[in-house]
């Protein structure tokens, strides 16, 4: 029959005693459940009934029905019967509002003969899958057929801990007092139940045993204590009816082992059962409900009474007689004579245990095993007898401490520590929990699956967790679940009329939980995630339904967490099958909180999109291109529909959570933040989302913790959720009064985020040692009034102070952070350099390929910012300009032995390790390829390589384009870097040239339309890719015929205006001019077959427009304009005077324009006259040129630099000095060392060289080694005249 309110009514109406008496009470339950069938719409999700009104007034109700029934009670038996009967009608009515409702209606607890609330239950139970269970539906049957004993205590629940208990465990089991063994049915049944084991005294053949009707009375007692101080007053302070010896003293049970005998196992758990509940329940109105538990918690550890209660439960596992005085006892009373126990001991059964461990780990009373460690050693005797001396150790303790406060009450003594015995306390119960774990593993089956869920959760809780423990626990509550493992039989038995064999949730969520909590991985554990996907699978979704917020989220943080320590070293099969298992489980849990996601808590959402993230499920394609190289993105089957499923989850959750931001704490606000970034999900919610939490940081910025700070600004950046407001208010929390308080990840995760969003210290040549005088740097006072700053000094500040506690990425993220923000700090770098390949000797081994590539890129940027520094400042302390500029500033911020070194030490890391350059995405070959060449480093075995893998990987994609993913696809500016780089360093690559060629022509749509050029290149670097091909004297045809059209178009005059408009960039800049000069040059003399030639009034008109619309170029000459920035250098100037004392006539500076290149060789450039090359020293009629190359015309090598040490001679030579020049530093290269010419240097000889030159070059080593003695100089100079002319 459907459950309808008609049915209902009638079933009411039927069963219903027609006594006047009684009737009233029902007809008030029917009176009440019409009106509330009426107004309820039946659905599913109908979640406002559940109300605090409905709350008051259903206990009302039921309270008036109990008051009621109690006035009636003893009439007559008839009478009686027929109470017993409403009673019961009352709760199936509750019930069938709940299967009519699908609300979660609480379910009343009362005590059949005097129908009062049970003490054990001053809040009701929730059922929330709104239905009858087995365990109701049996109590139904047995409450009918059966007269129950007036004084048992019926509890009608599911099994849950209550709403006010503070639950990652699941609750322990709840403790009552001890059930006795069902009557035996006289009836035929089916079904059969088992006695659960107790551990009171053997009862005897009188149903009035002493022993346990005391051990009852004292449970009950413990269950109504009201707090804490009660409870443990009611320990201290119950008096044994005879003493436990027979001693004419009498003592109290305090002084006694293990009690006195006065408790028993049930009583103990109980005991510690209670006051870990008592310390865990706060009130969910409260403002400051956590730190009222954390102050539960302190107030009861440190209660002496506490400490006795626990040396007494302690005695008693260890199997302590109880009839001995704790001060009599002498260690070789308890020694076991031929393995014989004592006489009067108790022992605990399973439930005590898992209770007793599940409280202990509620009151966070041991030390985890890093602080502790557990010796797996020892034989359990030995285990029990040093529990036991422990436990004195505390009782001793607790007795110093109380004569001391005696004599301080007599005004003799001196201040009392009243915590003393805290840390022994805390180590005794360590050393109780490695007991248990051997007691349990010796009884492992007798425990339900309940019992084993508490048990793995509060051994992972207390970091207490042992392998072989959680492997065999894990095993056997898979079997207890009806789980399938290495092709055993599942365990399935009837306890207490319920059948185990089918999982719940909240084992299976508890178990997961802590698995994942202890990171301990074993066959056992991991077959447990798979058991659980294929429980959420099973019954389309029905049983993932059935779990609550809670247990779904624990369920998938603990499957993440599990996930995310996996090593490498793991099977394949195995690591795939994990892979399926949470991807099965989160997509379950994605479809319930798309479903659900206003049920969820604060803590729930967070800890859930956090679960999601960990393992980059649903994760955008986009996200997964420049994250952490450490992130894991785990393999679908249906990649694009979890994709989908998770975008509408993260949007449901958005909505759901955006109007509540004000109750997320601050860690959970984060969580949420970096989930959504880490997925890459955007739009207009996520956006609105990031807004709300924005404006939380804003309110409350003072509340959010260094490592809410760094995670919440790091989402941000990456989710390009630009607010200044927020990113400042942030900032100011890293200060150099707090950065000591501050982790290296928090500190590296705030100034990338800054960096990240352009957010740019005010004083950024604050910290500028080397260019900036120390007269016009910023004061200390300058820096800390702009936080941002200050952030990145405090920062900087803490990596020089303890670069140890820096990991690999944390420093470079660093690094990254000030040479983004145009922060020159060198003191910060090399101080870093220093650590990792100086003295520090700490190496690069552990830094991914991109941390190597950024780590490059930082220090190459460094270098660089000098052209920033020498626009903002006239009087640097360096004086040279240009490509010598940056070699200089290098060496005098690092050093050169120092950063030939490090960057030796980067290009052999990137080899050797991480699987060598394969790992590498393209950015990362493409950043580390710039850093090397803006240096001038180069090692010749890297750049091969690299060659190699462009090559490969380019030319693989060509041919399939399926394959483009982000180890394959090249960005253009990446392709760009790379010719240049190669070029720059003068490495010829010619195979990389040609599949470069294959995939820009393949990537541009052939190279004929100008717009698909367009779209994936700027100007600038395809005039750097053809200057790149004219260095490498390799010009591939395809290659460069796309690069003119892209360049010039077809060189009409009507492309001008169409170019610029197509590429927004006002027109060519001065530099591609000038590299098309060379290039056009090269290729007439090197490459004529392919036909290319500039238009015929270039560059007028081509250049880039001024404000007042003139092009830099003029297109009319009156006079030679010229494109070179000339200037002499003091190498230059000596080399000139010498050979004019020889007698060699020459001018300096001799400039070739375009018309004397078209007179003497037919080659046109340009329309009319430029200037646009330069010898040093020419004599123009015997075309002989003198090349004076300084520091900056060469290139370092720097093969096999960092396997050197400091003694080798070789090395030590070629490194310079920092030396004063007037008001100026500049830095003295010396010695050959191994250098060559780098490639602009290269391309300009071999165009001098066809143009009918003769070239001689004038290395600066062998001027220097001259040492300054003219008559050596004038024989030097002689003799290069003499070899040109032979």
């Amino acid at each position: 029959m459907a459950f309808t309110r008609e049915a209902a009514t009638t079933i009411i109406s039927t069963v219903a005693p027609k006594n006047t008496e009684t009737l009233s009470n029902v007809n008030m339950v029917k009176q009440y459940s019409s009106s509330f069938l009426s107004s309820s719409s039946i659905q599913l999700q109908q979640k406002n009934i559940m109300d605090e009104n409905y709350d008051i007034q259903m206990k009302k109700n039921h309270k008036q029905t109990c008051i009621s029934n109690h006035e009636h009670h003893g009439r007559n038996k008839s009478n009686m019967r027929m109470l017993k009967k409403a009673a019961m009608i009352t709760k199936i009515m509750i019930l069938l509002l709940t299967k009519l409702s699908s609300i979660q209606a609480f379910t009343s607890c009362y005590n059949p003969s005097f129908f009062v609330p049970s003490p054990s239950t001053s809040s009701c139970k929730i059922n929330p899958l709104g239905v009858l269970t087995r365990q109701q539906k049996s109590f139904f049957s047995m409450y009918i057929n059966n007269e129950r004993r007036s004084s048992r205590t019926y509890l009608l629940m599911s099994g849950q801990p209550s709403k006010k208990s503070s639950s990652n465990g699941g609750g322990g089991t709840a403790m009552s007092s001890p059930k006795k063994t069902r009557r035996k049915k006289t009836s035929s049944s089916s079904s059969t139940y088992k006695t659960r084991r107790n551990n009171y005294p053997k009862k005897s053949s009188s149903p009035k045993n002493p022993l346990l009707l005391k051990a009852k009375a004292v449970n009950r007692e413990i269950i109504s204590s009201p707090d804490p101080s009660s409870l443990l007053s009611l320990y201290t302070n119950l008096t044994p009816s005879s003493p436990p010896t027979n001693t004419a003293k009498k003592q109290s049970h305090v002084q006694y082992l293990a009690g006195g005998g006065i408790f028993n196992s049930v009583n103990f758990s109980t005991f510690l059962h209670r006051l870990a509940r008592f310390a865990t329940t706060y009130d969910l109105k409260a403002p400051a409900g956590w730190q009222q538990i954390d102050e539960r918690r302190k107030n009861i550890i440190k209660d002496a009474r506490f400490a006795l209660l626990c040396c007494a439960l302690c005695e008693a596992v260890a199997g302590a007689d109880y009839t001995v005085l704790a001060s009599d006892y002498q260690p070789q009373q308890q020694e076991p004579d031929n393995k014989k126990q004592p006489t009067k001991a108790l022992t605990f059964n399973s439930r005590e245990f898992s209770n007793l461990a599940w409280a202990i780990a509620k009151l966070k009373l041991s030390p985890p095993s890093t602080v502790f460690q557990r010796d797996g050693t020892k034989r359990i005797e030995d285990m029990r007898s040093d529990l036991l001396s422990t436990s004195l150790e505390v009782r001793k303790q607790v007795l110093n401490v109380a004569k001391e406060r005696a004599a301080a009450a007599k005004g003799g003594g001196r201040a009392v520590n009243t915590k003393q015995w805290i840390p022994t306390l805390s180590l005794l119960t360590g050393k109780l929990l490695d007991l248990i774990a051997v007691e349990v593993l010796d009884m492992v089956g007798d425990f339900k699956p309940q019992e084993l869920a508490n048990l793995l959760w509060a051994f992972a809780t207390s970091g207490r967790a042992d392998a072989d423990l959680f492997e065999r626990l894990s095993v056997k509550l898979m079997r207890c679940m009806g789980g399938n493992v290495d092709g055993g039989d599942s365990d399935t038995c009837i306890v207490g009329g319920e059948e185990l064999g089918e999982p719940k949730p909240q084992e299976i969520s508890n178990s997961v939980w802590a698995l994942a909590t202890a990171g301990l991985r074993s066959p056992g554990q991991l077959s447990m995630i798979t058991f659980v996907a294929d429980c959420l699978d099973g019954d389309d979704g029905s049983f993932a339904n059935a779990f609550k917020p809670q247990e779904i989220k624990d369920t998938a943080w603990g499957a993440a967490t599990l996930l995310s320590k996996r090593g490498d070293e793991e099977d394949k099969e195995v690591s795939d099958a994990e892979d399926d298992a949470v991807v099965r489980i989160l997509r379950s849990t994605s479809q319930y909180l798309l479903q659900r996601a206003d049920e969820f808590k604060p803590q729930e959402i967070s800890n859930t999109i956090w679960a999601f993230a960990t393992v980059g499920f649903g994760c955008e394609e986009s996200a997964m291109d420049n994250n952490n190289e450490h992130y894991i993105f785990l393999t679908s089957d249906k990649s694009a529909e979890d994709r989908e499923l998770v975008s509408r989850t993260l949007d449901a959750v958005a909505k759901s959570a955006l109007p509540r931001l004000g109750r997320f704490r601050p860690q959970e606000l984060n969580n949420l933040a970096w989930g959504l970034a880490r997925l890459g999900h955007g739009g207009e919610t996520a956006r609105k989302l990031f807004e709300g939490i924005g404006q939380q940081i804003l309110m409350r910025y003072e509340d959010f913790t260094p490592q809410d700070v760094g995670a919440s600004l790091w989402s941000f950046a990456t989710s390009e959720y630009f607010d200044e407001d927020v990113y400042r208010a942030a900032a100011s929390r890293l200060t150099f009064r707090d950065a000591r308080s501050f982790k290296p990840q928090e500190m590296s995760n705030t100034v990338w985020a800054l960096a990240t969003a352009g957010e740019v210290p005010k004083y950024i040549h604050a910290f500028d040692s080397t260019l900036v005088p120390s007269d016009q740097r910023n004061s200390l006072s300058d820096i800390t009034d702009d936080p941002i700053t200050e952030c990145f000094a405090a920062a900087a500040s803490e990596i020089i102070r303890r670069p140890n506690d820096f990991k690999e990425q944390e420093i470079k993220d660093v690094l990254w952070a000030f040479s983004k923000s145009g922060v020159r700090h060198p003191l910060l770098f090399k101080s870093v350099a220093e650590h990792l390949v100086g003295s520090g000797e700490r190496g690069l081994g552990k830094f991914s390929p991109q941390g190597l590539g950024n780590l490059a890129w930082a220090y190459a940027k460094q270098a660089q910012l000098i052209e920033v520094a020498s626009e903002s400042f006239k009087n640097l302390n360096i004086g040279s300009n240009g490509r010598l500029a940056v070699y200089e500033t290098c060496c005098l911020d690092v050093g050169e032995k120092l950063i030939n070194r490090l960057f030796a030490s980067i290009a052999e890391t990137g080899l050797n390790k991480h699987g060598g350059l394969d790992r590498f995405k393209p950015q990362d070959l493409g950043n580390t390829a710039w850093s090397f060449a803006t240096l001038g480093l180069h090692h010749r075995p890297f750049f091969d390589t690299v060659a190699v893998q462009v090559a490969k990987r380019l030319s693989l994609l060509a041919k399939n384009k399926s394959r483009q993913n982000e180890m394959w696809r090249f960005k253009p500016q990446e392709v760009a870097n790379l010719v240049w780089s190669y070029a720059t360093l003068n490495h010829p690559a010619s195979e990389m040239l040609d599949s470069i060629s294959q995939y820009v022509v393949l990537e541009c749509g052939g190279g004929t339309n100008v717009q698909d050029i367009a779209r994936l290149f700027k100007r600038h670097e395809l005039a750097n890719i053809a200057w790149g091909c004219a260095v490498l004297k390799h010009y591939p045809e395809g290659l460069m015929k796309l690069i003119y059209r892209g360049l010039i178009g077809n060189g009409d005059d009507s492309d001008i205006e169409k170019l610029t408009k197509i590429y927004d960039d006002g027109g060519l800049q001065q530099e591609a001019i000038m590299t098309l000069f060379y290039v056009q040059i090269a290729v007439e003399m090197e490459a004529q077959h392919i036909g290319l030639s500039l238009p015929v009034n270039f560059p007028g008109g081509w250049g880039l427009q001024t404000n007042g619309n003139e092009n830099v170029v003029r297109s009319e000459y009156e006079e030679t304009s010229s494109l070179l920035a000339l200037s002499t250098s003091r190498l230059q100037s000596a080399v000139s005077q010498c050979f004019e004392r020889i007698g060699f006539n020459h001018v300096e500076e001799y400039v070739m324009g375009t018309d004397e290149l078209f007179e003497n060789h037919g080659i046109k450039l340009s329309s009319g006259p430029l200037e646009f090359l330069s010898i040093d020293i020419a004599n123009v009629d015997d075309r002989i040129g003198v090349e004076v190359d300084g520091p900056a015309h060469y290139i370092n090598i720097i093969d096999g630099i960092a396997k050197k040490d400091d003694s080798d001679e070789d090395v030590a030579e070629s490194h310079g000095y920092a030396r004063k020049m007037g008001n100026k530093v500049v830095w003295q290269f010396l010695g050959e060392g191994n250098r060559q010419a780098n490639g602009p240097t290269s391309l300009k000889h071999r165009l001098l060289s066809y143009l009918g030159w003769r070239v001689i070059h004038l290395p600066f080593w062998d001027w220097h080694d001259l040492g300054g003695n003219a008559e050596d100089q004038d024989n030097y100079c002689r003799q290069l005249l003499k070899d040109v002319d032979q």
